[in-house]
């Protein structure tokens, strides 16, 4: 909104929105899960009590991932967005935090609700707020 773009300023909100309800996903799905954690006692076992699966990280990778790939298609190097929340997937089956079902899970949840919010970013919303002395406007045009 400060730099008054409101595809960048609706794409903005669409990743604060994507990494919300990516948490509120995760979290439950973790809750009903219950795996442990590898290293943990009963690592990998569901049922145990544990915040394995999903990946959390995963998901908040992808979950921005998929808002940048669908906020803006005309970027040429978009296959960048994803690839780069692979690499934050695998490095949490690499440092021992995670399974790869976890990050593989994460990652679904994540590029879902991503990209979900993103194509409604690509379509933008345009808010105006303007601030007058002894005023304040908001306007909210929707496509």
């Amino acid at each position: 909104m400060a730099a008054r773009d409101p595809r960048a300023a609706s794409a903005g909100v669409a990743f604060l929105e994507a990494n919300l309800v990516s948490s509120l996903l995760v979290s439950g799905i973790q809750r009903l899960a219950g795996r442990a954690r590898p290293g943990y006692p009963h690592a990998g076992s569901f049922g145990q009590g544990g915040s394995s699966f999903p990946s959390a990280h995963a998901a908040h990778a992808f979950a921005w991932a998929g808002v940048a790939y669908a906020s803006f298609p005309e970027f040429r190097y978009r296959w960048v967005f994803p690839a780069v929340a692979g690499a934050v997937a695998a490095s949490r089956v690499a440092d021992r935090k995670h399974f790869v079902a976890d990050v593989v899970c994460g990652g679904l949840v994540g590029w879902w609700v991503g990209e979900r919010l993103g194509e409604s970013a690509a379509r933008y919303a345009r808010l105006q707020l303007a601030v007058g002395p002894k005023a304040l406007r908001v306007a909210l045009t929707l496509p």
